[in-house]
């Protein structure tokens, strides 16, 4: 366990008293006896519940108002601060992997001071001539020839057995050798009177029993570094340590006689300690950082012997990671008390949540102010039920990736040949209406006007749905099987034209084109134009987005891989310039002149200007699926993440407003009328109603 572990509960008080003392006073919890005793401020060890406010001076973790200026210096250990003075928390030398010692902290506040801690415990012999000490259980002493009981050395009894020599194989014991003890025992009534003798630690434990050897009177005994480790485990710093051991034998009238041998236990390389069967660096190694039984855990870092941070998550709730040191910070605003926010690991005035916020109110996330809005604070899902238990057609419907709609009825395919066309005029009554079989894998789907568009391996399919019972094939763009040389990607359709991305094989690089089909009065479709984009030495991703007289092609590049496409011209696409992103965009959408670009990591705003871009933002965001924009929203489908909806009454400063779980993985979506309707991988489909404020 990660020595932080420890610290729950102070950490919970030292937070919680530095707010108390620039007057945040959270309303009192009547279910709970506070109890502060002689404390003058901050919360009470009982309820968390405030004992006062400091008028003057600030609150120390003992409860007491002193007079000290915020800042490294005063003794008080404050937000952004590893430790202040004599005031390291609830960190301990034990804690930060020392035996003792006394902790404090460095003159800048940045790291602990461990100069005062000690590797090595202190024992207690106090009144002790030999066997363990009380404190750290290490040998007070021995007794040769006699004996130790009770930390008292009892010397043998006349006629006691003699123990002539008492020696070993090796002086220094590595890992792999085995240790041989030989002993020479006689006794005034003749050897036959020493019935035995057994090996024994000094601060308790038994290594073996001595076996008789051919040679009256001569005993041995073998061991292993393994059987050593079982009877007293081995931990010892770098450069080994010496054990001693005790050899006692008996005679046959119970007499005993003892004597002494000290062995070198060590790595072969000196620079690593022993723990146990292990030879490790303990100034790097996380489960024995410092000392053999000091673990990080799992999250933890071992940094020249004391355990670190690697993120938050290695650090107890209260305390944020920075510089590899757990420091006092808040990690989002649920650490916060009512009416702020976490900035940057600090609590600060303002609202974080709509709910901080009066009635028709948002929490504006950029601001961190209220102001007239459109709340989903209570918007959840709606409705979830088995795809299959609308019609036994839909029955072997698994892995819902792809949805679209027009009108009042949905599009919803599992990847596979078939389409199922639903009618939602009620939401409340999902009614099956028509399974439209197709020839090959479907990986996309697109409705408007009466038409549904298909993407399949090989080529883009339209289809005449006005009468949407019965699906009527009109045209295709590339009739080709996906191996061929043209795949298609993704597809745009603006007026009479239909414009796809593809990508055409080429060793090791994917020369990519944008393909212009025109589609005449009769529904027939024909190539006008191939514009040529480039080349990219990946084919995982590629995407459209169009507004207006412009689109941006996707390409599955960092570098010039957004590229800004005039269509002014319709069946003459023509390239305006490329756009640089720190990593491929894996989804785009234009809203006028916003472009909004997703990769795995984060989202990016762009507003396009003539003949460049210029980057306005990031914002938070991470594996899309699908993203649409309805009025001042932005919706993406976000897998485990589930429905996100990103408030855009500012285009330039988009912020996440709220985040919708759904059954299991929301893999595409579409919006009709009230309602959001969600593929939930694996074989649900879900329904998220929002709030008539949200409605065109």
């Amino acid at each position: 366990m990660h020595p932080s572990r420890l610290k729950y509960g102070w950490l919970f008080i030292v937070v919680i008293a530095l707010t108390a003392c620039t007057g945040n006073d959270d309303s009192p919890n009547t279910n709970c006896d506070v109890s502060c005793g002689e404390r003058q401020c901050g919360p009470d060890p009982v309820c968390g519940e405030s004992c006062g406010t400091c008028d003057t001076g600030v609150c120390n973790i003992d409860g007491q108002c002193v007079s000290a200026e915020p800042g490294c210096g005063n003794g008080i250990r404050e937000d952004g601060e590893v430790c202040d003075g004599n005031d390291v928390g609830a960190q301990t030398c034990e804690s930060m992997g020392f035996a003792s010692g006394t902790l404090t902290c460095l003159d800048d506040c940045s790291a602990y001071d461990t100069s005062s801690c000690s590797s090595t415990c202190q024992p207690d012999c106090s009144g002790l001539e030999c066997g363990p000490d009380p404190v750290c259980g290490i040998s007070c002493g021995t007794c040769e020839p006699g004996t130790c009981e009770d930390g008292i050395c009892v010397e043998p009894a006349i006629g006691a057995p003699v123990i002539v020599s008492f020696t070993s194989n090796v002086q220094i014991m590595e890992p792999n050798d085995t240790l041989i003890f030989s002993a020479i025992v006689t006794d005034p009534q003749g050897v036959d009177d020493v019935i035995g003798g057994t090996l024994q630690a000094p601060a308790g434990g038994t290594y073996g029993t001595f076996a008789t050897s051919a040679s009256e009177g001569a005993y041995t005994l073998s061991l292993t570094w393994n059987d050593l480790d079982t009877v007293s485990a081995i931990a010892t710093p770098p450069g080994g340590t010496t054990r001693t051991f005790v050899a006692e034998f008996f005679d046959q009238s119970a007499n005993a006689t003892t004597a002494t041998l000290s062995i070198a236990l060590q790595c072969e390389d000196t620079a690593l300690a022993a723990c146990g069967n292990s030879c490790v660096n303990i100034s790097e190694d996380v489960d024995h950082c410092g000392l053999c039984d000091n673990a990080c855990g799992d999250d933890g870092i071992c940094v020249e012997g004391v355990c670190g941070c690697t993120q938050d998550s290695s650090c107890i709730l209260g305390e944020i990671c920075e510089n590899n040191f757990c420091v006092p910070g808040c990690r989002d605003s649920d650490g916060c008390p009512s009416g702020e926010f976490c900035d940057d690991g600090v609590c600060s005035a303002g609202c974080a949540t709509d709910t901080d916020c009066n009635a028709n109110e948002i929490c504006d996330q950029n601001t961190h102010a209220c102001r007239a809005g459109c709340s989903f604070e209570t918007t959840a899902l709606t409705d979830n039920f088995w795809a299959g238990s609308l019609s036994p057609y839909m029955a072997d419907f698994y892995y819902l990736e792809d949805m679209a709609s027009d009108g009042h009825h949905l599009f919803l395919t599992d990847g596979y040949s078939d389409v199922a066309i639903i009618d939602v005029s009620n939401p409340d009554d999902a009614q099956f209406v028509e399974l439209l079989s197709t020839s090959s894998w479907i990986v996309d789907l697109k409705a408007t006007d009466d038409t549904l568009w298909i993407r399949s391996g090989g080529n883009v399919a339209r289809y005449d749905i006005s009468a949407v019972a019965t699906p009527n094939l009109t045209g295709r763009v590339l009739s080709t099987h996906w191996s061929e040389e043209r795949i298609p990607v993704d597809f745009v359709v603006a007026g009479s034209q239909v414009y796809t991305l593809v990508y055409e094989p080429s060793g090791d690089n994917k020369a990519w084109s944008l393909l212009t089909h025109s589609i005449d009065a009769l529904g027939n479709l024909s190539e006008e134009n191939s514009l040529g984009l480039g080349t990219t030495d990946d084919s995982d991703g590629g995407s459209l987005a169009l507004s207006a007289n412009r689109m941006v092609a996707a390409l599955p590049s960092s570098s010039q891989g957004l590229k800004v496409i005039s269509i002014a011209s319709p069946g003459n696409p023509e390239e305006l310039y490329s756009i640089d992103s720190d990593a491929p965009q894996t989804a785009v959408l234009l809203n006028d002149n916003q472009l909004y670009g997703v990769s795995e990591n984060n989202g990016t705003v762009w507003t396009l200007n003539p003949s460049s871009a210029t980057a306005q933002q990031t914002f938070a965001s991470s594996t899309v699926e699908a993203m649409q924009i309805h009025g001042d929203y932005l919706i993406q489908a976000a897998r485990s993440q589930g429905i996100r909806i990103f408030n855009l009454e500012d285009a330039g400063a988009p912020f996440l407003q709220s985040q919708i779980d759904v059954n299991d993985r929301a893999y595409d979506f579409t919006v009709i009328d009230d309602s959001i309707w969600v593929a939930d991988y694996v074989e649900n489909i879900s329904r998220i109603q929002l709030p008539d404020c949200a409605i065109d």
